[in-house]
């Protein structure tokens, strides 16, 4: 795990970030290699996930174009990182959506889409790394919110109900 003194935080462990390829979850991944972490970032956005790929040192990170609010996608991202570096240290619950609409005109679907995105997803990824990291009897999992979950935003209702 990390070592002292050396001042990288993360050395040596194996991180999987999802929402990896924009945003804050592009931020975390940088600053996950910056502490020395090697990285596992999952997005649906594979044309800036795989740039981002080829912007960062061969081996330090691999991209897995997925959508995380399906199981078989989650499945694949687990087995490959088990696969490729043979345990999960960490599991950042980065990935979410928003729409941005009035409540009144919201449909279903777009209640499912953040449901999916925002809920889903964390209960897909935290329950298909567990076993892993319970097998090894330590593991890091941090699921990202928002002040949207405690604070009303115009227009978000379905974004807010979801955080």
């Amino acid at each position: 795990m990390a070592k002292e003194g050396n001042g990288r935080k993360l050395e040596g462990m194996i991180a999987i970030i999802t929402g990896a390829a924009n945003g804050c979850g592009r931020a975390a991944v940088l600053e996950f290699l910056r502490e020395g972490a090697t990285v596992v970032g999952a997005d649906k956005d594979e044309t800036s996930g795989l740039a981002l790929s080829n912007e960062l040192p061969a081996g330090s990170f691999k991209f897995i174009a997925a959508d995380v609010s399906r199981a078989s996608d989650v499945r694949h991202i687990v087995d490959t990182t088990l696969s490729s570096y043979g345990r999960i240290d960490i599991l950042l619950n980065q990935a979410g959506d928003i729409r941005v609409m009035p409540l009144l005109q919201a449909s279903e679907e777009d209640f499912d889409f953040m449901v999916n995105n925002n809920v889903r997803s964390v209960f897909l990824m935290t329950q298909a790394v567990l076993p892993s990291m319970l097998k090894v009897g330590k593991g890091v999992i941090v699921t990202t919110s928002s002040v949207s979950s405690s604070t009303a935003t115009p227009m978000e209702a379905l974004y807010c109900s979801s955080k």
